[in-house]
């Protein structure tokens, strides 16, 4: 026989009959016992409930399936109590029943809902508990509350919120996915995985001094997060994979207690231009600052052994330079991808650090300076894959071209056969760039020349090889030449003078000759102008023949007009007519070793044919590539006249004609005048 307790009837006759009469306003207040609301709230069009004494999972139960008007609900005065059969009631999924616990989905989805007074003695709001209710702006957490379960909060209204530092565990998406929430302070242990997800009005965030985690994308998708205050998080330990991908912060400062950041934690944030990590970090994680403004130059510090995939991918910040630490044991694959303003790397490990694929890849490594602990340690970057593509830089002893210890004149010669391509069999390039140009000219001769002469032949230092193209400033200086009479076989002496603005030391030019016409065995002599200098001449394999003027002590050109250098042409039977000789590539170098680039000019060679070029009346009679020539300045009549007495004659027109013929000496008369020339 079931036994009946009068005073438990009792009250549920007094609580129904108050249900009963404020039915009708809409709003009710329960005094309930755990598992009796179904039975004592008959009417389920209630939109105010105000609930005392103690409920259970089947009341919520209850809630989530039958109470769906709801607008306001308080539950300040009751206490939740354990259910054992707990298993015995569905909502979405199965409930635990446990004491203090709002039930996974009681109000899951209620959109009218706008309105919860919570517990006091609440300690924990399971999965998906307030779901789905959009019209809810604001919740009051209350200070004993230890869980927030998975999508607590998802999709609701709320505009602002403060989480209890009570709170020891916060589920995934708990407040996801609120297209209002403003302002969030988080006092807790663990703001949740993906806590804060796509909350797109979410500006500004504060944690707590007990707060320890930031879960993984705990804030992905709120890209209005500016302000992120952690200054209290002083125990904050862990910064999870993503967790602030996109957000708009500007800088970020973490706590020494810090020992992981995860990857991708701060990927994406376009407006991050400063970030602190603790000393006690020892791996930057993959993509962990691509895409931000940060500044690799410090971020890799000392401690760290390993730099993750893409961790600074696409950062062209200007960036003088990059710190690599001695811990440093691996950069990952396209860590580095186009951090295009980086001039600088200073890796002073001992070692090579190991590389993934296309570090640098988009990076211009040739004009980027990497600067390691010593010279035989940059040879073994230079000979690594990828690390060789960078400017290797090694320490020099200025002006020690030949690499012997020592500057004296034999680095001069040999830097003057290197300018000459005479190809030395020892050639520090970057020790004979004195003047730091990327190109060893006769500048450097001078300054290598200088150095010897004042005795200043001890300074080393790391050589940053120079970027400019050009050779010095501009100048219309230019070396000038009477036009000289060369006939096939013959030899005759080239005087060259310089017009000059400004008093020279030296200078280098190369000779761009015609077909059939040689330097002399390199044969090159000083001129009345340079009394105490030296001239040597080469000619390369590509017929160019280059020349090098300077004075070992310096001295500057004398101030006349006399010619500077004298060079011996030699003509063969191949020079053909309307020669000329191109002077190109002329560098000036003055005392104080500024260089100047002067203006291209030409010698013509007179009567190449070898025989006499009458003038014409403005007429120009010449043989080439085994035909006459005959520019004219009117249409008019010439006759060609072969040795053999042959003849004809030819209508040319004004400008330039040329006319087919055989091998041979031929006179050719027009405008009154003859003109004897030889057809090659």
């Amino acid at each position: 026989m079931t036994k009946i307790n009068i005073s438990q009837q009792l009250r549920y006759v007094a609580a129904l009959a108050f249900v009963l009469a404020a039915t009708a306003a809409g709003a009710v207040t329960i005094e309930n016992t755990a598992g009796a609301l179904s039975s004592l709230l008959t009417d389920n069009e209630e939109t105010e409930l105000t609930l005392t004494g103690t409920m259970n999972v089947a009341d919520f139960d209850f809630i989530h399936n039958h109470l769906n008007k709801l607008e306001t609900v308080d539950l300040s005065g009751v206490e939740i109590v354990a259910e054992d059969n707990a298993s015995d009631y569905r909502l979405e999924v199965t409930q635990n029943g446990a004491a203090g616990r709002i039930a996974d989905y009681a109000f899951f989805a209620k959109e009218q809902l706008r309105e919860v007074t919570l517990p006091t003695s609440l300690t924990a709001i399971g999965t998906g508990a307030f779901a789905g209710c959009s019209q809810l702006t604001t919740i009051a957490l209350p200070a004993t509350l230890e869980y927030i379960g998975d999508m607590a909060f998802y999709e609701t209204g709320l505009t602002a919120l403060v989480v209890p530092q009570s709170v020891q565990s916060m589920g995934a998406m708990a407040f996801a996915h609120c297209p209002n929430l403003a302002t969030a302070v988080i006092n807790g242990t663990v703001v949740g995985k993906q806590a804060f997800k796509n909350d797109a009005q979410l500006s500004q965030v504060t944690l707590g001094t007990a707060t320890t985690v930031i879960g993984v994308e705990a804030f992905v998708g709120a890209t209005a997060l500016a302000q992120l205050d952690i200054t209290a998080a002083t125990q904050l330990e862990r910064v999870s994979d993503w967790a602030l991908h996109g957000v708009a912060v500007d800088a970020v400062v973490l706590p020494a207690t810090v020992n992981y950041v995860g990857e991708g934690a701060f990927n994406g944030i376009a407006s991050l231009a400063q970030v602190s990590l603790p000393q006690s970090l020892n791996e930057i994680s993959a993509y962990l600052f691509a895409g931000t403004q940060v500044s690799p130059a410090t971020l890799v510090h000392e401690g760290v052994t390993a730099v993750g995939d893409y961790a600074f991918y696409n950062i062209a910040q200007e960036v003088d330079t990059v710190f690599l630490p001695t811990t440093l044991e691996r950069i990952g694959s396209h860590t580095f991808a186009g951090t295009i303003g980086v001039k600088n790397y200073n890796v002073p490990t001992a070692w090579v650090p190991e590389l993934g694929e296309m570090v640098w890849d988009g990076v211009n490594q040739s004009v980027v300076n990497v600067k390691t602990a010593d010279n035989d340690l940059s040879t073994a970057f230079a000979q690594t894959d990828q690390w060789q593509e960078f400017h290797i830089l090694r320490k020099y002893l200025l002006g020690d071209v030949n690499d012997d210890g020592k500057v004296n004149v034999t680095d001069v010669v040999v830097t003057q056969a290197y300018i000459l391509r005479n190809n030395p069999a020892v050639f520090i390039f970057d020790a004979a760039d004195l003047d730091e140009n990327n190109r060893i000219s006769v500048t450097d001769v001078t300054r290598i020349t200088g150095k010897i002469l004042t005795g200043d032949t001890n300074t080393s230092i790391y050589r940053v090889k120079g970027r400019d193209e050009h050779y010095g400033n501009v100048t219309p200086d230019h070396l000038v030449a009477d036009a000289v009479t060369l006939a096939p076989g013959a030899i005759v002496q080239l005087p060259l003078r310089l017009e000059s603005s400004r008093d020279y030391t030296a200078l280098q030019f190369d000779l761009r000759l015609p077909d059939g016409v040689t330097v002399a065995d390199d044969r090159v002599a000083v001129g009345e102008r340079a009394p105490q200098h030296v001239a040597t001449a080469l000619t390369r394999e590509d017929g160019v023949t280059r020349v090098v003027m300077y004075s070992n002590a310096n001295d500057n050109l004398a101030n006349n007009d006399a010619p500077i250098v004298y060079l011996t042409l030699q003509a063969d039977e191949s020079l053909e007519a309307g020669a000329a000789v191109t002077i190109d590539g002329l560098l000036l170098c003055t005392d104080d070793y500024v260089s100047y680039v002067g203006e291209q000019s030409q010698v013509a060679l007179q009567n190449p044919s070898g025989v006499n070029d009458l003038a014409l009346d403005g007429f120009a009679v010449y043989a080439a590539a085994g035909k006459i020539i005959i520019d004219a300045p009117a249409e008019a009549t010439a006759q060609i006249v072969a040795m053999n007495g042959m003849w004809r004659d030819v209508e040319v027109t004004q400008g330039h004609n040329e006319v087919d013929a055989s091998a041979g000496i031929y006179v050719v008369r027009v405008a009154g005048k003859s003109v004897k020339l030889i057809v090659k």
